[in-house]
């Protein structure tokens, strides 16, 4: 009897290892893919953000200062009365950015750059995703690469011509093209999350939720066993008493 009840718990146990096994690869990939979309969130949030920044910015205060006398340029730090032009000021926002964030990065990029900006060397992505937006700009463009020694979420929505903005792209002395349209797609504004910064912020309340389903796991498993082994020790009783 005890040997039977041994080979059969054995064989459970096997089984228990291997729903073990697959439960902590389910939960090493459901990690994975919460952190590859908690960085395409916070990418895509950060986008939002500097798109609605530099149109208020356009609308508002580039607009209302104009008609004030107020001048913009894209050397307005050599001037004390020179503000930034909006892409100016998009991409000195991002120089700060990674500055105080290493890692993370915002960057605008464009085939049509004002004239005392060389046109951008881009690599394999960035071109990719320049011309994807310029065929269908309703799609924002995503990758996970390998930055330096960081995986890193690459998130790249439009640059769209504004009412605000085609009157001063078409007129502007360094614009190299003047028969800009509302709703254009001039460029790409491109933001770059480090995961690991993102997985910082969630591995503590993973941890917190892989902690309670393997406990749960345990107690139900034991609960499993405990039952088999009462279950097949009474059927080997009984089996036992009828060949008395």
């Amino acid at each position: 009897m005890s040997v039977v009840v041994f080979m059969v718990l054995l064989y459970h146990k096997y089984w228990v290892c291997q729903v073990y096994n697959c439960l902590v690869f389910t939960m090493s990939q459901l990690k994975n893919n919460t952190l590859e979309l908690a960085g395409i969130k916070t990418a895509k949030s950060v986008a939002n953000e500097i798109i609605a920044v530099r149109g208020f910015y356009t609308r508002e205060i580039v607009k209302t200062g104009k008609k004030n006398g107020m001048k913009f340029n894209f050397d307005y730090a050599e001037h004390a009365d020179v503000f930034p032009l909006p892409a100016t000021l998009v991409n000195s926002l991002g120089e700060d950015i990674a500055t105080k964030f290493p890692g993370m990065s915002i960057k605008l990029y464009s085939n049509y750059p004002f004239s005392h900006r060389e046109k951008p060397v881009l690599d394999e992505f960035e071109t990719t995703a320049l011309k994807t937006l310029e065929g269908n700009p309703e799609e924002p463009v995503w990758s996970i690469s390998k930055i330096g020694e960081k995986r890193s979420i690459r998130y790249v929505v439009p640059d769209i011509m504004k009412p605000a903005c085609v009157g001063c792209h078409n007129s502007h002395p360094g614009s190299i093209k003047r028969n800009w349209k509302t709703g254009d797609v001039r460029g790409a504004v491109e933001v770059i999350v480090p995961l690991e910064e993102v997985e910082a912020t969630l591995f503590s309340g993973f941890v917190e939720v892989l902690a309670v389903v393997v406990v749960i796991f345990v107690v139900l498993i034991t609960i499993t066993l405990y039952l088999v082994k009462k279950y097949i020790t009474a059927q080997v009783v009984t089996l036992s008493k009828n060949f008395k």
